[in-house]
């Protein structure tokens, strides 16, 4: 404790000089101090934070992370969050030098910080996992991916508008992963919240596009004898194209058509039940 104060305030004036490298071994040598109080080990990597961020060292910013993890789980509740906040400004500065094998360790690494400080539903968590499971998704590890979109979704869907483009990314992503890994029903129930998305930002190519894939569920369904699921995708999607492009555009014209000659096939079953 009688050494701490000098050394720190030794520590400030090497920066003040500009001899960053002297500065930050002496900080790193504090952290190496025993039973430092959580208060003044925290000013000491903030510091450090600080000096990475500046001189963009991704190199140093992971001995600090790790360092601070280590002793994160003796500090107080509060200190919880102000090293956590710590940790996600040494993200910020590996997600400025993109290396997607170190982001993945630092993204998992934040999130543990997140539910050890008892931010689980905070925002700032549920952003971290979509980074976390967008990574998967680039590296096509669906199965790793999918758990992190879905809680991320059920967080930020409480606080996003429905239209967010963040949103939109995640229930497009998790529908593709349900499209690869064969499971069509999900797969719809995604691309169904998709549409709703998509007309409450007026987005008219992505609302085609979508109605086209929807349509072809429609159509599988009606093949299948399940008239009442086909009728019910295609009136949310006559509906959605109603009220973004207008019932006089030829995408609509067709969803109307295609509901319309599934209601012939389903008159006609019924009537060949009757007779």
């Amino acid at each position: 404790d009688v050494c701490v104060g000098p050394l720190y305030k030794l520590s400030e004036q090497k920066l003040e000089a500009g001899l960053i490298d002297e500065a930050r071994t002496l900080l790193l040598q504090l952290t190496e101090i025993k039973d430092l109080p959580g208060e003044t080990m925290l000013k000491i990597f903030s510091k450090l934070a600080q000096i990475c961020k500046e001189q963009q060292d991704s190199e140093y910013a992971d001995v600090i992370l790790n360092r601070l993890r280590a002793i994160q789980k003796d500090f107080t509740a509060e200190q919880k969050l102000i090293a956590t906040e710590i940790l996600n400004q040494l993200t910020a500065l590996f997600e400025s030098v993109p290396n997607k094998g170190k982001l993945e360790s630092v993204y998992k690494r934040l999130h543990e910080s997140y539910v050890a400080s008892g931010q689980i539903d905070q925002l700032d968590t549920a952003r971290n996992l979509k980074k976390l499971a967008d990574l998967y998704f680039e590296e096509d590890r669906y199965e790793e991916a999918e758990p992190s979109y879905v809680r991320a979704l059920s967080i930020l869907g409480k606080s996003m508008e429905p239209g967010d483009p963040a949103l939109k990314l995640i229930v497009q992503n998790l529908a593709r992963i349900c499209v690869v890994q064969k499971r069509p029903e999900e797969a719809e129930k995604y691309h169904l919240q998709l549409l709703s998305m998509l007309a409450s930002k007026k987005d008219d190519d992505g609302l085609i596009a979508l109605v086209e894939v929807l349509s072809r569920s429609a159509e599988a369904y009606a093949a299948g004898d399940d008239y009442e699921s086909a009728e019910n995708i295609l009136n949310k999607c006559i509906t959605a194209l109603q009220k973004i492009i207008g019932p006089e555009d030829q995408n609509t014209k067709n969803a109307v058509a295609l509901l319309d000659k599934i209601c012939h096939h389903t008159e006609d079953k019924v009537e060949l039940k009757r007779i």
